[in-house]
């Protein structure tokens, strides 16, 4: 019989991991939040330029920021992810077995 491995669960994660991923989070919210108030307080659009085309390039530089902001939250999600699956797997499948006391 193949026996499957757990799956991987929040007691995988490491207190410091715990914390680096509040952090991850705590800085994208505090810079969206940063961005979003100065393009567009009290939530409503309101462009620095006054010209259509001003506007438009207003627009694609905060969309390009809040990109690169989700992006960078991303990657040290994955990378805390892959470091929880990687001691997992030595945990659970890579570790041989001990034999059991006769």
């Amino acid at each position: 019989m193949h026996h499957r491995p757990a799956h991987l669960t929040s007691a995988d994660y490491s207190d410091a991991s715990c914390t680096e991923f509040t952090g991850i989070m705590q800085a994208l919210v505090h810079d969206c939040r940063a961005r979003l108030e100065r393009h567009a307080p009290e939530g409503q659009w309101r462009p620095g330029g006054t010209e259509l085309l001003e506007q438009l390039a207003e627009a694609d530089e905060l969309l390009d920021h809040l990109s690169r902001a989700i992006s960078t939250a991303r990657s040290g999600i994955r990378r805390l992810d892959g470091r929880a699956r990687e001691e997992f797997l030595e945990r659970t499948v890579r570790q041989p077995a001990t034999p059991s006391p006769l």
